[in-house]
């Protein structure tokens, strides 16, 4: 009737998705913002179910949506340890250029880091295989 108040209430009512991704698990805010974070290293596909609802005068709907949430893997940097980290070595004396060998510069040299990768669902991209190059350069000299 005229002058009765309507009371309509909207939000999200649930969030559902495999915990095991994330740090912090998909929340959707009063804005409608989606929000998560997801474990280190962690990637692949995860589903994910927002549920929403509608309530007016003692009556309530809702719509469940359901979407894949794509984690892609990233390259991850390379490593080594070096107990080295001052080389000195003596001036070559002639014209010819010489060869100098460090026997055991590099140890523990690895593609990416330990576990990556190690995904529920068996997840691999195979860091550990990737092709790996150390290169160097001369930062500083002094005479």
């Amino acid at each position: 009737g005229v002058g009765a108040s309507v009371l309509q209430e909207v939000g999200v009512s649930g969030v559902e998705s495999d915990a095991w991704y994330f740090t912090e698990v998909p929340r959707v805010d009063e804005r409608g913002t989606l929000a998560y974070e997801t474990k280190p290293f962690a990637f692949g596909n995860t589903s994910v179910a927002v549920t929403t609802f509608s309530r007016l005068n003692g009556t309530e709907l809702s719509l469940t949506k359901n979407f894949t949430l794509q984690i892609l893997p990233v390259n991850q940097p390379p490593s080594f340890s070096s107990p080295h980290l001052l080389i000195e070595v003596f001036e070559q004396p002639g014209l010819l250029p010489r060869l100098v060998t460090l026997q055991n510069f590099a140890s523990a040299i690895v593609s990416g880091p330990r576990g990556y990768g190690e995904g529920p669902k068996g997840e691999d991209w195979e860091e550990r295989l990737q092709q790996l190059n150390l290169t160097f350069s001369v930062t500083g000299t002094t005479s």
